[in-house]
């Protein structure tokens, strides 16, 4: 999620990457300005269908939200080993 970030978000932008352990999970955050992709681009649309399957196998989720302030917002969340 993080090099999507860097390949879609306008030259010059700022991203954010944080990572928190809440419960038993670890949860991965990437801000980044709105996607610069033209809608239905499908690097981009495979690169994060295989994200999301690829955390699905481990138990995981990926969401993908738009904010009022022109960001993409990834977040993804893992289970910890016990």
């Amino acid at each position: 999620i993080l090099i999507n970030a860097i390949r879609y978000a306008p030259e010059h932008s700022e991203i954010l990457l944080h990572a928190d352990v809440s419960g038993s999970d670890l949860i991965i955050r990437v801000h980044a300005a709105r996607s610069q992709a033209p809608a239905g681009n499908d690097a981009s649309q495979v690169g994060l269908a295989r994200t999301r399957y690829l955390v699905g196998l481990y138990g995981g989720s990926l969401q993908i939200e738009q904010s009022q302030t022109n960001e993409t917002i990834m977040t993804m969340r893992l289970p910890l080993g016990s």
